[in-house]
């Protein structure tokens, strides 16, 4: 362990010799001394010691008192003075440059002792908040956040750059001010003021944080962002608070241009959607859409292709939001019967391909889609003159069919997720669609959706309720269900979208 390093400033060298040998007996290194005052602070500069023992007296131009105080302005050392019989106007001098002790004289051990042990270790304190005072100046002048550091009291003691710009004001002018006349934050919609007063002793424990509040500065008010955290930095003479602002005014602007883009995609998604209680082709259609983000993986549809099959098909495109809404639209055009909008239903021959020729082709062109977009999906063709209805399903939850009879069948569609595996190992199946029945469809939000003792809805729940609902026209039983999947989630956002198509055979 490096010893403390010492300079003896003592115009009596018998005296500075004595110092000198119980310093050494303590343990300490004394790199020197001297007898005048610019003779101490030369020294001082070349040999940087710990701490600087200084008579107050001292023969010439320079008196010891003067002599601590430069050498503390231009070094940073701490002196401790030696005093003998002096009058009340010297120690106010001395008390000025901050002194970390006295010694008397005459001379005595144990006191010596004290004082120097004491001293150092304030030094050695005041030495590292100053330094974690520096690394704090440092890195609060550096981050592109404004930064206002004020005390407990209130008072500002500190403002970065970025602050001054934020707060359109500069350093000199608010240094010093009570930061509750100097700042003013308002909540966006009840417009009560963030309380920044010393009476608000919630800052003092944790850190609050404030997301796209009102900055009101005396020109201008600016969305902001905030955050108050508690300064501990070991300082007995220091305790507050930082306050670290946010300008987020072309952040919103770009959110808002993306949310208004959003809203237009939501929009068109929506606006393909099939009607509420159409009858198509002697079918009546009823269906809910409830996305877990603005925008949704799911579609659904049914439509007619020709005089003799209509189609329809419900997939679910992994993940949510945009990417999934902006695939979920590409797929909407592909499972079109219009070959010049770019569907992919008809063969050359114009006829409907099969089912599982047209999950094929959709395989095929996603296994070349780059940003490995996977979804699930049922389509089938439905023969409008033979009733005959045949489907395949790629990876999705399989459909109920619910006879006239109230006889419940499930439609087991044998296929993988579209886009993941080259082959998708689908199986056809072909059943009857007659007059009376129902055909739903559903996606694995629906069944999968928690409610707040985690419990599943399943898909157990919902053959229950479609078979209690039999006696209800459909489109009483599709209001029903989406109400009832609301109050089963209840406050909490859903998770997954969650789409739900019902058919039934007028």
């Amino acid at each position: 362990m490096l010893k403390e390093k010492i300079l003896i400033v003592e115009d009596d060298n018998s005296f500075a010799q004595a110092v000198k040998k119980h310093l050494l007996a303590f343990g300490y290194e004394v790199v020197g001394i001297a007898s005048r005052g610019k003779e101490a602070i030369e020294k001082a500069g070349v040999l940087f010691p710990d701490l600087v023992i200084m008579d107050v007296h001292l023969d010439g131009e320079m008196d010891g008192i003067e002599a601590a105080y430069q050498i503390m302005e231009n070094y940073g050392i701490p002196a401790v003075y030696l005093a003998a019989h002096a009058d009340q106007e010297v120690l106010d001098r001395a008390q000025h440059t901050e002194p970390l002790g006295y010694i008397d004289k005459p001379l005595q051990e144990e006191s010596l002792r004290t004082t120097v042990e004491l001293a150092l270790y304030k030094a050695g304190k005041e030495k590292e908040l100053k330094k974690n005072r520096s690394w704090l100046t440092a890195i609060l002048q550096s981050i592109g956040e404004g930064a206002v550091v004020f005390s407990s009291n209130g008072d500002v003691v500190y403002c970065n750059t970025a602050a001054e710009e934020i707060l359109d004001i500069r350093k000199h002018m608010i240094i010093g001010e009570k930061i509750s006349k100097q700042v003013s934050i308002l909540h966006r919609n009840t417009h009560v003021e963030v309380d920044l007063t010393s009476n608000n002793q919630i800052f003092e424990t944790r850190k609050i944080t404030g997301e796209d509040y009102v900055l009101k500065t005396g020109t201008r008010e600016i969305p902001v962002d905030f955050s108050i955290i508690p300064v501990n930095m070991a300082d007995p003479f220091f305790s507050g608070f930082i306050l670290v602002l946010q300008d987020i005014s072309e952040r919103k602007k770009y959110s808002e241009a993306l949310q208004r883009e959003i809203d237009s995609t939501y929009e068109m998604q929506r606006g393909i959607l099939p009607e509420n209680d159409m009858i198509l082709s002697d079918v009546r259609i009823n269906c809910f859409l409830q996305p877990c983000t603005f925008g949704a993986g799911d579609l659904f549809s049914y439509f007619q292709i020709n005089d003799e099959y209509a189609g329809f098909y419900m997939l679910d495109v992994m993940g949510h939001g945009i990417p999934a809404t902006i695939t979920s639209l590409m797929l909407h055009r592909l499972l079109s019967p219009y070959t010049e909008e770019g569907g992919i239903l008809l063969g050359k021959d114009n006829k409907p391909l099969s089912p599982s020729a047209v999950l094929d082709e959709l395989n095929k062109q996603f296994q070349h889609e780059k940003n490995n977009q996977y979804f699930t999906i049922i389509y089938g063709l439905y023969n409008l003159k033979t009733m005959v209805t045949r489907a395949a399903g790629g990876g999705h939850n399989f459909p109920i069919l619910q006879k006239a009879d109230s006889e419940i069948r499930i439609i087991r569609t044998e296929g993988s997720i579209v886009g993941f595996f080259l082959d998708l190992g689908l199986t056809e199946v072909e059943f009857s669609f007659e007059k009376g029945d129902r055909l739903f469809f559903y996606t694995d939000g629906l069944i999968e959706c928690n409610n707040e003792k985690s419990e599943r809805f399943s898909q157990e729940r919902l053959i229950s309720f479609i078979k209690k609902s039999r006696s209800l026209c459909l489109k009483d039983l599709v209001v029903s269900l989406e109400k009832d999947i609301l109050r089963w989630r209840g406050k909490h956002q859903f998770d997954d979208d969650i789409s739900f198509l019902a058919l039934e055979r007028e």
